[in-house]
């Protein structure tokens, strides 16, 4: 009997980075939804069976200064560790005040991803996405990451995506969110 090969389309999956913007006081419960839907896609990125679905995974806030939640860590081999860290990006997340200079805010934070995957084997491999997710308004940050996506970012991070919650707290209890503009990296 032939040997299994590995499908070809989850050979190539992106790492994942998770950047927050949170400048809203009093959405804890947004918060702790987003929180939810990283521990879900962690488990099924690293508890399906067969090739790898999430290569790995890191949490950032955008803010003066850039804040490093979760490191970039590889999913697959560090699970148990990987899930029994989480809880702490829902402890060490803080309001941050929005500024006039959030182009170098997105810049200083891309900057960091890129430090980090340059020691982050798997980044030599897998390419990154990052998710943007604000409280505030899309188009700020996608004009931001417009102005200061540079090649040297392009050579780990594959796309960028922003979303913006709208509210997951609101007076009915059920949330939306807005998706910003996919920009993939030059390059």
């Amino acid at each position: 009997m032939a040997a299994r090969q590995t499908r070809q389309p989850f050979s190539s999956q992106a790492i994942l980075y998770l950047l927050l913007h949170h400048t809203e006081e009093g959405r804890r419960g947004d918060v702790e939804m987003i929180y939810k839907a990283l521990e879900n896609t962690v488990i099924m990125g690293g508890g399906v069976g067969g090739s790898v679905r999430l290569p790995g995974v890191g949490v950032g806030q955008l803010g003066r200064p850039y804040t490093r939640l979760q490191r970039l860590t590889g999913v697959r081999a560090n699970l148990p560790s990987l899930l029994s860290s989480l809880p702490r990006v829902l402890e060490d997340l803080a309001v941050c005040e929005s500024t006039p200079e959030i182009s170098q805010e997105v810049g200083e934070a891309l900057d960091a991803i890129v430090n980090e995957a340059a020691s982050f084997a798997p980044a030599s491999q897998h390419p990154i996405q990052v998710v943007l997710v604000t409280w505030g308004r899309v188009e700020v940050l996608t004009e931001a990451l417009s102005m200061v996506l540079t090649l040297e970012h392009a050579r780990h991070i594959s796309a960028v995506h922003v979303a913006a919650v709208e509210s997951l707290e609101g007076e009915t209890g059920r949330g939306s969110y807005r998706q910003g503009m996919l920009l993939g990296a030059y390059g």
